[in-house]
């Protein structure tokens, strides 16, 4: 009974983090476009350079908030498996999981903000400085110079050692960062379909309705993609060639490494096992025991779950039949919007066709 308690008590915790994650992404999803429309009126004022400084702040604004977001989640995952690893059985594959959900809620969201600014904004460029500083500081953080930096800035504090959650969110960034990219697609091909119908029945204004919206949403979606393709390679490429910080090589994490296996050898805090005898090689804790999951079917339930919580949030920003091609004029329901101007069917926001 008690085993079942701790249980449920961990599933809670994991939903809950996720939970919070898409509260973030919902908030930077819908506060984003309105700054980075400030910001751009705000940079109006100045001549160049100035303007193109203040522009591309906005764009990093995004990148580091999405960052944010995402190491925090892991973070609170980490707490939770140093309480509940031995109290949970299969605790670690369930966190795995919940490391993907994660990543794919955090890339989801990053995506979602900028079509979103794409659909109410089509003429701003900030995209580009958005999609280009993600892509740098995702290289960063995934090679561990970020972690490496800040333990060296904070006089090697062990928080920024990197334990084995670490590395397994590492690895999920290779798989879960393309997931995003179905939903777009799915998107398309159904206002593809659906403008036959809105054409005949007359469900939709006189002017042409794009599959993919505008031709700034078309450029974010390939952006993106070519970004992700990029930052993928860069990784591996830098890792080929040897490239990320020699933290092993260092006798505070050596020491660190060795006082907490002591401790406990299951405990994840540390990634290396080093052996009493000098002649045996350090043990990677991650790469020497991962496994691959029985089912194929959780990758594709992550997938899923995380894709309609993101796009679920981007219907009631747009409302669902601008989304789907049945309008030509989307809801604005965070700006000048009023109740009057919106209908509420089945909990979720949109103006009803003809109206």
């Amino acid at each position: 009974m008690k085993d079942s308690m701790y249980g449920i008590s961990y599933l809670f915790a994991l939903f809950s983090i996720v939970c919070a994650l898409f509260v973030w992404g919902l908030a930077i999803c819908i506060f984003w476009p309105m700054f980075d429309e400030k910001v751009q009126d705000y940079s109006n004022d100045f001549e160049q350079p100035p303007k193109g400084a203040i522009s591309t702040a906005s764009g990093i604004a995004l990148s580091l908030a999405c960052n944010i977001g995402e190491s925090g989640a892991v973070v609170a995952l980490k707490r939770l498996d140093k309480y509940f690893y031995k109290r949970v059985p299969n605790s670690r594959p369930m966190g795995s999981w919940a490391v993907m959900f994660i990543h794919n809620v955090s890339e989801s969201f990053r995506l979602a903000t900028l079509w979103y600014a794409a659909i109410i904004s089509p003429e701003s460029n900030t995209w580009i400085v958005a999609i280009i500083s993600s892509l740098v500081l995702n290289t960063v953080s995934r090679m561990g110079w970020q972690n490496y930096i800040a333990w060296r800035l904070t006089c090697k504090n062990t928080f920024w050692i990197p334990g084995c959650w670490t590395f397994v969110h590492r690895q999920a960034k290779f798989a879960f960062g393309y997931c995003r990219f179905a939903a777009p697609l799915s998107v398309f091909g159904a206002r593809y379909a659906l403008s036959f119908v809105s054409e005949s029945e007359s469900l939709c204004c006189g002017s042409e309705i794009k599959p993919y919206f505008n031709d700034t949403g078309l450029y974010v979606m390939l952006g993106s993609l070519i970004a992700e393709l990029v930052e993928g390679s860069m990784v591996v490429f830098c890792e080929w060639l040897h490239l990320d910080p020699s933290w092993y090589t260092d006798k505070t994490v050596k020491a660190f490494s060795c006082r907490t296996n002591d401790k406990d050898l299951h405990d994840a805090a540390a990634a290396m096992w080093y052996s009493p005898n000098s002649y045996i090689k350090p043990v990677h804790k991650v790469h020497n025991q991962e496994r691959n999951f029985k089912s194929r079917f959780v990758h594709l339930g992550i997938t899923s779950a995380a894709t309609f919580l993101v796009y679920s949030g981007l219907i009631c920003l747009v409302s669902l039949d601008f989304l789907l091609g049945f309008s030509g004029e989307h809801v604005d329901a965070i700006g000048s919007g009023t109740v009057d101007d919106m209908k509420r069917n089945g909990g979720v926001l949109w103006r009803l066709p003809g109206e």
